[in-house]
């Protein structure tokens, strides 16, 4: 099917590119699932990731200070041991630790950030807590500060960070999508200014808490959207401009889907009317929520995929009354070259227990985390993202003209915009990566060939392409 055999563009083992992280959360409790959707942690592949990140720790109620969230399983089943012991198969690994979540989230943290003496002792407890099982460093993942924990969320990560600096540790933090979360709870230049990361959730714009079906995590604006801003594109500019350096920002790729359940015939994203949420998977079993390995074994099985004709969003699957909106190897390619036309520092995926480990589907083993490993490595051969041209966060310039004596895509090319991927008109192997209005012709890797209606490179046999 055509949604689930886009390119992964290098077969084989692929690695990381050298100054750009790839950072894969890994849901604890995806251990408990039963069947393919089991991922404990020694299915895990140390190679795929920069960092991997055990979600999650908790914040005691009580002592305002970092506990274990699952002793049976963080402690008494050596998960925390475990984990730290990936470092052994990738020596450049590295392990942290997150705290927080959704659900651990609350009035708590606030009582907490409003003291100095209490975050004190929160530093104090989450250092000894990251050195007695080996953690590299720690993740904050606090859903989400309000307007009076602003200035105190931001004390909290130069605290931390001073207090890490002797131990060599990182600290990083996941981050709402929507402008107004982030104005609300971030001193963004304050936090960018101490923190390693900024892992920016761009993802659930969209859920069964509305009544129209829609796609969680658009890359692009869309007219249906109203100017609400509820995209990546939008989101990781607004990041940007509030004063993020883009090489401290980490784009994240969800490994799940967003369901509803619509009876209507109608099945379009931002039409299709929605009762509620989608059955809840074997797997996840939560309404409204499946996995991508979920989605791909339903599509297996006979469900309906369609990618998005204008290229903005990713596609979506639907059987009955049964509707679901996700990201496929070939959305996370496209993203993961958005984030790098931007010089951002990273990609990030929520949550590896949801990939196809097992190559279940039949598209490879880890097929989301190879589809954005193989476009990093194909971006850090072209010299439009070499580390030294990262370009600084200004106004958008205006439309550049550029020659271009690269291979068979030699020629003049105006970028449409200043950053972004597009046709090569003079070959469909290749296309033009334009950075800061300068456009690079790259080639696409063999045997594929540029399919603009996914905005990616594509196996030949599934495009028009005669060259």
């Amino acid at each position: 099917m055509r949604v689930l055999s886009t390119v992964l563009l290098v077969l084989g083992a692929v690695g990381c590119v050298l100054g750009t992280e790839v950072i894969c959360y890994w849901a604890s409790w995806t251990s408990y699932r039963t069947g393919h959707g089991k991922v404990t942690v020694d299915d895990l592949d140390p190679t795929k990731c920069t960092i991997y990140i055990y979600a999650f720790a908790t914040l005691d109620e009580r002592t305002l200070t970092m506990q274990p969230f699952d002793i049976h399983l963080d402690i008494d089943q050596r998960g925390y041991e475990r984990f730290v012991a990936l470092k052994e198969r990738n020596p450049r690994l590295r392990v942290l630790l997150a705290l927080g979540g959704y659900n651990d989230s609350g009035p708590k943290y606030s009582r907490m950030l409003a003291s100095r003496e209490r975050r004190n002792k929160f530093v104090r407890r989450a250092v000894a807590l990251l050195r007695q099982y080996g953690f590299d460093g720690l993740d904050l993942d606090y859903e989400y500060p309000t307007a009076a924990d602003k200035p105190h969320f931001a004390k909290l990560v130069a605290e931390l960070k001073r207090a890490f600096r002797p131990y060599d540790m990182w600290l990083s933090t996941a981050t709402p999508a929507t402008r107004e979360r982030i104005d609300e709870g971030f001193d963004v230049p304050a936090i960018a200014s101490e923190i390693d990361m900024i892992h920016v959730m761009a993802y659930d714009f969209h859920g069964s808490w509305e009544s129209t079906a829609d796609h969680h995590s658009p890359l692009l604006p869309r007219a249906s959207d109203n100017g609400r801003g509820f995209d990546v594109e939008t989101t990781v500019h607004h990041w940007l401009r509030r004063g993020a350096p883009a090489a401290k920002l980490a784009l994240g790729v969800p490994l799940y889907g967003r369901s509803w359940t619509v009876p209507g015939p109608d099945k379009r994203p931002s039409v299709a009317a929605g009762t509620g949420p989608g059955r809840a998977g074997p797997y996840s079993r939560e309404p409204g929520t499946l996995t991508y390995l979920e989605i791909c074994e339903k599509i297996h099985d006979g469900w309906n995929a369609v990618q998005d004709p204008s290229g903005r969003a990713g596609p979506h699957a639907f059987s009955g009354d049964q509707w679901v909106g996700f990201d496929d190897p070939s959305t996370a390619a496209r993203k993961t070259l958005f984030a790098l036309s931007l010089g951002l520092g990273g990609m990030m995926v929520w949550d590896v227990g949801s990939e196809d480990v097992r190559d279940v589907c039949g598209g490879g083993p880890w097929p989301m985390l190879t589809a954005i490993n193989a476009y990093l490595e194909l971006a850090g051969s072209a010299t439009a993202v070499s580390p030294t041209q990262r370009p600084a966060v200004t106004a958008r310039p205006t439309q550049v003209t550029t020659v271009v004596n690269t291979g068979a895509g030699a020629g003049r090319f105006t970028c449409p915009r200043p950053n972004g991927l597009y046709p090569d008109p003079y070959s469909c192997r290749r296309f033009f990566f334009c950075q800061n209005g300068k456009a690079e012709s790259t080639a696409c890797p063999a045997n594929t060939g540029w399919d603009s209606q996914i905005g990616a490179c594509n196996w030949l046999y599934n495009i028009d392409c005669q060259d």
